[in-house]
């Protein structure tokens, strides 16, 4: 018999508009709503009772894109998050090695440098590391994961010679300088890899973290990832590991890097589809990269960047081997996730997804992700074919300074649209690409409301027009995030039928002026009926 649990005294709201002060959870599930006499006339007596304490109930957060992994190794990591200058991170990494004292030989990584924030905005060089340390392999990862920098021990771990090195990345290779689907290959070449204790470990980090901030799912994508990059049985072995020792706190959807047509045929030629698994730990999509990110200005634009007119960025893969591969995956069951934040990017995605479109005559299941530069016309086109955007609500406050300098006014004018794009009917999820992004959902919700930063720049708002209304951005961050991966069935509202996964929190955030949401703290977070994380 499932155990039946009365929660009470609560202020629940269900994410449907409604609210109500009790639900009996029996098992993983809620089986009914209401008040405490009508769940009880409904359900029966329970077996025991837990009172919510008067306080604001919430379902729990789905965040759509998580390097989860990456997040747990991140916490035992090199924070470079506040260096403004190369100098800076020297500092910063000698301080970390004197501190941890690692052994000769191991792999010391960093991540969060952006030289846009230095006096003098340059990538640092493998010289500049060198001066840190000769005896271990180093790599600091720019801000966006998709640039880093390597010491000369890290290059001949994977690039004994420099006639090694492809021709093509040789003028930044002898820089150190590594970037777009050259770093993936680089970091599955990395040596040795963590074993699955450090695998598990790194999940656990991760997820007790993100349960404190009230995330009780996300769209995990970890291979490829900081600290890990290799064979997805690892992965897979290390959540599935957690799941039976009842160990795994809360539930991921594990989206798969296949950056390139060998490795999707090896993919395919097992038996795990999208979809598949338990309410734990579920397969995703296939995840593509077709650009870069506009802080490296190395996201694709149709047009130069304004700041940089000879330099268009860079679509990673031809339209014709884009297509063979979501075409191949789409016929297989597999949902598609491709990332595109240029123009550029984001009009190959859409062009290929019509096809599918045209092909099955039917919306489709597929996602891009980001979706930050784009025009009237391409949402338009996402809207009609169904294709969901995976946005991240907090890059808005991050990045609202750098867009109009690398784009010009007209087209950030367009850019980070989230209520055009919802305006134009297309389904929206939202993460926080954390470890590039703290994700604190919170955070998120007040700069798509406000379109301003913590410091409330700027004081006019970015792009005041695509502010989110609250309810419209809690909705995204719960079900939108829900139904994408194909669980609008299972989570992101509290009724009877979902999984009882929600939060407490101390405030209610509709209570609060715009400007405030940000300091919402949750105070505990439930994972099918269970109590996983409680604030202190």
């Amino acid at each position: 018999m499932l155990e039946k649990v009365l929660f009470h005294q609560g202020i629940i709201h269900t994410g449907l508009g409604e609210q109500v002060s009790a639900m009996m959870v029996e098992g993983e599930r809620i089986t009914s709503m209401g008040t405490r006499e009508e769940v009880l006339a409904f359900a029966g007596e329970p077996d025991r009772e837990v009172s919510l304490d008067h306080q604001p109930v919430f379902p729990g957060f789905v965040d759509s894109h998580i390097h989860l992994m990456a997040y747990g190794f991140s916490l035992e990591s090199i924070d470079l998050s506040g260096a403004d200058s190369v100098v800076k991170m020297q500092e910063i990494c000698r301080d970390y090695m004197e501190k941890n004292k690692p052994e000769p030989g191991k792999w010391i990584i960093g991540r969060g440098w952006n030289q846009n924030l230095f006096a003098d905005p340059v990538f640092p060089t493998r010289e500049a590391l060198d001066a840190i340390t000769t005896e271990n392999p180093l790599l600091l990862l720019r801000v966006c994961g998709h640039i880093a920098t390597v010491n000369t021990m890290g290059l001949r771990n994977v690039y004994a010679e420099d006639d090694k090195m492809p021709e093509s990345l040789k003028k930044w290779l002898v820089k150190g300088i590594v970037l777009e689907d050259e770093l993936e290959w680089f970091k599955t070449m990395m040596a040795p890899k963590p074993g699955l204790n450090e695998l598990k470990k790194s999940i656990l980090r991760a997820s007790e973290a993100l349960l404190s901030y009230g995330v009780t799912s996300v769209h995990a994508e970890d291979s490829y990832d900081l600290g890990y990059s290799g064979d997805f049985q690892n992965i897979k072995e290390a959540y599935q590991t957690l799941e039976r020792e009842d160990q795994l706190p809360l539930r991921v959807y594990q989206k798969i890097s296949l950056p390139d047509p060998d490795a999707l045929n090896r993919w395919l030629q097992g038996e795990d589809r999208t979809g598949g698994g338990s309410n734990y730990y579920r397969i995703g999509p296939m995840k593509m990269w077709l650009d870069g990110t506009l802080g490296g200005r190395t996201a694709a634009m149709r047009e130069p960047y304004t700041d940089d007119p000879g330099n268009q960025g860079m679509l990673l893969y031809p339209d014709e081997t884009v297509e063979a591969m979501v075409m191949k995956a789409d016929e297989e069951g597999m949902q598609i996730c491709l990332h595109a934040i240029g123009d550029a990017a984001l009009e190959q995605a859409v062009t290929i997804y019509e096809k599918v479109y045209q092909r099955k005559n039917q919306p489709l299941n597929h996602r891009i992700i980001h979706c930050q530069i784009g025009d009237d016309a391409l949402y338009q086109r996402m809207a009609a074919i169904g294709v969901t955007a995976d946005v991240q609500f907090l890059f808005t406050a991050s990045d609202w300074s750098i867009v109009e300098p690398r784009l010009g006014a007209k087209r950030a004018a367009c850019s980070y649209a989230w209520k055009s794009l919802l305006q134009a009917g297309v389904p929206l999820t939202a993460g926080s690409d954390c470890p590039v992004e703290i994700p604190n959902p919170f955070l998120g919700i007040q700069a798509v409301v406000t379109r301003r930063d913590l410091e409330g720049k700027p004081p006019e708002g970015f792009n005041l027009k695509e502010a989110l209304t609250l309810e419209e951005a809690m909705s995204i961050h719960t079900l939108g995030s829900a139904v994408a991966a194909g669980e609008g069935d299972l989570k992101g509202t509290l009724e009877p039928g979902k999984l009882a996964d929600f939060i407490t929190l101390n405030c209610n955030p509709y209570e609060l002026t715009a400007e405030k949401i940000a300091a919402v703290n949750v105070k505990s977070t439930w994972v099918g009926g269970k109590l996983r994380w409680k604030a202190e």
